[in-house]
């Protein structure tokens, strides 16, 4: 075990994320402290099984040969044996090592004991000198049991009837056996007491040799005949003294460190080994962590909430429950969230659910080391490590984010660049009336989303199992459904300078969560179904400044919801789970574990492995390209009639997973294409497409950087005017996504070049008799086109083809034809 000041020990570090990849002891992160009352046992739980165990008593081993160190005057213990023959050690400095490295030694003082009339050591002053070699952790139902192989080495005074013996031991290979109990320090303490409740020594048989120092054959022969005796009195004095070395050596290993008692909690005294002592139990570090966490720095940028202070006090602590078992060792978590400051303007206040009549306390990981990890009902896959979160803790989680006020938020252009009624104009079309862009096309003016929710979120488990249906791999039961009802998102844009509301809308969303494993062994949120599935129920109202009806607008909500919801929630960074210093952790899969048919505990399942050298896996690189772009005609944007489609060409070796604008990742797809059909295409402009591959399955080979595409959605051409002025012409051509970074062509009979106006819009030109044609192209390959004659002005917003958007459209002559030829239909009409 290494402790957490990285003095030593493993075994229980193992905390909750907010340990952030590392053990963490927190000091007073909560002003005042946060009271024990607001505690759940089991919150979260932490299973070793007996492979675990054994895995970390590996580790541990080096550990042990660090603390067994021998001091001496001039000598070292002799006798003992490795591969190649006997072992020479050398006192220096008064610790005896082995070559250069200190010797793994250690001694049991031996009292006088008393074993079938005979009787070991009647001097009361015997050692036996012993040397570490193996290290081995096994659980069982009343505890753990240590055993510490080694060789050991003595030579003690005995006596037998009378008859004076030399008991020898020669490099006898033997077995230190100490069983252990793990518990709180008191009942439902988080601070854990390790007791070391009995030690024996085992001999291999014919290790014992008597003799007896006279030479006298019928004395030899009494020592002879008294091995069985002997045996049994030297084990069980060197057994008491195991059991002493035993806790001497947990304690200094593992225990609470001190100088002097003060150093110790209230109860506890300093162990002459400086280590903290309740009777004969060591205690060990309290391994706690608080904080006071400020949550729009994790979840949002700032500004998001109305509180002033929204902050959630946190606690967690290894302690509380600890179940032993034949498979393995299950230490409870105590655990703790609550809000700092409730915000009743942004959240309807309710009681914490641990306070709610009918509240169970978590019910405990399954007691076994096989986990079902391919759903087929029978566990056979083997863990070394579960952590496992209980439902109630993430409930409280949940309940104390509401309280605080964050899901109360507001969205601007400052957070989303095109948010504007530009773009919003084309999915809400009577938008444009309000703020006279049917009159002036190239007018945007600012929107933003206020987004509240009035009812606390609701959270439920499932099994978290994947349906491999190709493409893609969706969730056939989330692993986290939290569902909010009657979200609340008001649209308001600017109107003659001052913000006017134009429509609420309140629905229920439901986001089905699962979880992705990146090569650094952490966890990624991921979204398990399409953004349009999510929602549900949805209702607007103050919309009587808009001309469009409320089902056109609820058509709209996914966008908004997209754009809203998820900027208030943030990008979902990598959550790096729990680290063991020495050994690196392998996520072999997710799931949540039932209890009486309801899941109660979501837990991920890891092997410990010793740290990766040499080759490495197989790593995927990326490839991704966009082969085809399927964009609506401007009209079907109106209401989300239809979305844009964005087809990819990837990699059919791999699994891949894709996010658009920096949002949540995807679950992964399998197949050489993937169309993306998002809601967030609505909002024409310029979209990131990030794809990341993996081989099947393996964690460890997914992609450390993503393929960025980004995809431009505009089904609209520019805005062009153009007339005959002194001197040349005057030229104004603005796209609402390209904005000034337009083409201009002018063509007479002369014939065509690309202009560039001025600062006023002027371009030199000769005029000459006949049509005077001026082209304007966007960076989407979109076309307008005006036609002169004499001093003639005219102003044409066309509307191009949907195949503009890939292929650039018709001929610039065509569409020149075109509106010479409705124009003179147009004049022809107005004469008739």
């Amino acid at each position: 075990m290494v402790r957490l000041d990285g003095r030593g020990a493993i075994l229980f570090c193992f905390l909750a994320s907010a340990c952030d990849g590392a053990c963490v002891e927190g000091r007073g992160g909560v002003p005042g402290g946060f009271a024990s009352s607001d505690l759940i046992d089991r919150a979260a739980q932490i299973r070793a099984t007996d492979r675990g165990l054994e895995t970390v008593a590996a580790l541990l081993q080096d550990e042990v040969r660090r603390e067994l160190v021998a001091p001496c005057a001039s000598a070292c213990p002799i006798g003992f044996v490795g591969p190649s023959g006997p072992i020479a050690a050398s006192c220096v400095n008064q610790v005896c090592r082995e070559g250069g490295a200190s010797a793994p030694y250690f001694a049991l003082p031996v009292p006088s004991s008393t074993g079938g009339g005979a009787i070991v050591c009647p001097s009361g002053d015997c050692v036996i000198d012993g040397r570490f070699e193996s290290l081995a952790i096994a659980p069982n139902a009343s505890g753990v049991r240590v055993t510490l192989g080694a060789q050991l080495v003595t030579s003690v005074d005995a006596q037998v009837a009378g008859v004076d013996c030399v008991a020898t031991l020669a490099a006898a290979p033997a077995d230190v056996v100490l069983n252990a109990q793990l518990a709180p320090r008191s009942s439902g303490a988080t601070q854990l007491a390790l007791d070391v409740t009995s030690a024996a020594v085992t001999l291999a048989p014919g290790a014992l040799a008597l003799t007896a120092p006279s030479g006298d054959a019928q004395e030899a022969a009494t020592c002879a005949a008294a091995t069985a005796a002997v045996t049994t009195a030297l084990t069980s004095g060197a057994s008491d003294a195991a059991l002493a070395f035993g806790r001497a050596t947990v304690g200094r290993l593992l225990g609470q460190v001190c100088d002097v008692d003060a150093d110790c909690p209230s109860g506890a005294t300093c162990h002459g080994a400086h280590f903290c002592a309740e009777g004969t139990r060591a205690l060990l570090d309290p391994l706690t962590f608080d904080q006071r966490i400020a949550l729009p720095s994790i979840f949002a940028s700032a500004g998001y909430g109305t509180s002033a202070a929204t902050e959630v006090d946190t606690w967690l602590g290894i302690g509380g429950a600890v179940d032993t078992d034949a498979a393995g060792v299950t230490l409870g978590v105590r655990a703790g969230a609550e809000p700092v400051t409730p915000d009743a303007r942004c959240a309807a206040p309710t009681p914490s659910p641990r306070s709610r009549p009918g509240f169970v306390a978590p019910a405990p990981l399954a007691a076994t080391d096989l986990a079902d990890l391919d759903f087929d009902g029978t566990p056979e896959t083997e863990f070394d490590i579960a952590l496992g979160l209980s439902r109630a803790h993430l409930e409280q989680l949940v309940w104390s984010t509401y309280q605080t006020g964050l899901i109360c938020g507001r969205v601007t252009e400052r957070d989303i660049s095109d948010l504007n009624t530009g773009t919003l104009e084309l999915i809400i079309p009577s938008l444009r009336f309000l703020t006279r862009g049917h009159l002036f096309p190239w007018s945007e003016k600012p929107a933003r989303l206020s987004i509240w929710l009035a009812s606390e979120p609701e959270l439920a488990l499932g099994s978290g199992r994947l349906a491999d249906v190709g493409s893609p791999m969706r969730p056939e039961d989330n692993l986290v459904v939290l569902t909010l009802r009657d979200l609340t998102i008001e649209l308001n844009v600017l109107v003659e300078e001052r913000f006017v509301r134009v429509a609420t809308i309140t629905l229920d969303v439901s986001l089905g969560l699962g979880a992705s494993v990146t090569p650094d062994q952490e966890l990624v949120p991921v979204i398990g179904s399409g953004f349009a599935d999510l929602i549900s129920n949805v209702r607007v109202t103050n919309s009587e400044l808009l001309t469009d009806p409320p089902a056109s607008i609820a058509s709209a909500i996914p966008t908004l919801v997209q754009l809203g919801l998820f900027e208030v929630l943030g990008p979902q960074d990598p959550i790096a789970l729990p680290a063991v210093p020495g050994l690196d952790t392998e996520v072999l899969g997710l799931r949540s574990e039932a209890v009486g048919g309801t899941y109660e505990n979501v837990v991920v399942y890891a092997a410990l492995t010793p740290p990766a050298t040499g080759a490495l896996r197989e790593q995927a690189e990326t490839t991704a390209s966009i082969v085809e772009v399927e964009i609506p005609p401007t009209a079907d944007f109106a209401g989300g009639k239809a979305l844009p489609r964005v087809t990819l060409a990837l990699d059919e070796a791999y699994e891949h997973q894709v996010r658009v604008d920096g949002g949540w990742w995807s679950t992964f797809t399998r197949g050489g294409t993937r169309t993306i059909a998002e809601p967030a295409f609505l909002l024409q402009g310029t979209h990131t497409i990030e794809v990341r591959s993996r081989v099947p399955g393996e964690a460890a080979s997914l992609d450390p950087s993503p393929v960025k595409l980004n995809v431009r959605i505009d089904s609209e051409p520019p805005v062009l005017r153009a007339s005959i002025v002194e001197g040349g012409l005057s030229i104004v051509a603005r796209d609402r996504i390209s904005r000034e970074r337009v083409r201009i062509f002018v063509e007479d009979e002369a014939g065509a070049r690309e202009v560039v106006p001025d600062a006023d819009g002027f371009v030199a030109w000769t005029v000459r008799d006949g049509a005077l044609v001026v082209r304007a192209e966007d960076e989407a390959g979109l076309v307008s086109v005006v036609e002169l004659q004499s001093a003639e002005v005219d102003e044409v917003a066309a509307e191009a083809p949907a195949s503009c958007a890939t292929t650039g459209g018709p001929s610039w002559l065509v569409l020149a034809g075109l509106v010479v030829l409705a124009r003179r239909w147009r004049r022809r009409a107005s004469a008739g």
